[in-house]
């Protein structure tokens, strides 16, 4: 083998070693996104129960343990509502979205994209252009 040969298959693995896979950027930006919709789910949720314990404490104890009227507690019936509100968002944004693709006719992600970027307006990169 000679050296033009060698330095051939050095430049080649090292331009395979610094090329990233394009599903990495994805895959981070998606944790990314959990992870702050978490954090402000978190501090949303928090902030409604101290604003509630802060308003009205004697309710809100009241809400904790079962009583005579009531077979569950406030916070039985609170999670219960949670749950079947996050259920109702998630299939009906779904079928909202499933909607809108099958309506659009696209077969893939790509298809989809350029079917969608003909149909919105551009957003130009020209800052001029923003400026109020």
């Amino acid at each position: 083998m000679s050296n033009k040969e060698r330095e051939n298959i050095i430049t080649l693995n090292k331009n395979v070693s610094n090329e990233s896979n394009p599903n990495d950027h994805d895959i981070t930006g998606a944790i990314f996104l959990v992870g702050v919709t978490g954090i402000f789910f978190f501090s949303g949720f928090s902030s409604s129960l101290a604003t509630l314990r802060r308003k009205s404490p004697k309710l809100f104890s009241k809400g904790l343990y079962k009583n005579e009227h009531y077979n569950d507690t406030g916070a039985d019936l609170a999670l219960r509502a949670l749950k079947w509100g996050s259920f109702y968002s998630v299939i009906s944004c779904s079928a909202i979205f499933y909607g809108i693709w099958k309506l659009s006719g696209a077969s893939s992600f790509k298809e989809f994209r350029c079917k969608m970027k003909n149909i919105l307006p551009q957003i130009s990169k020209d800052p001029s252009l923003h400026e109020t």
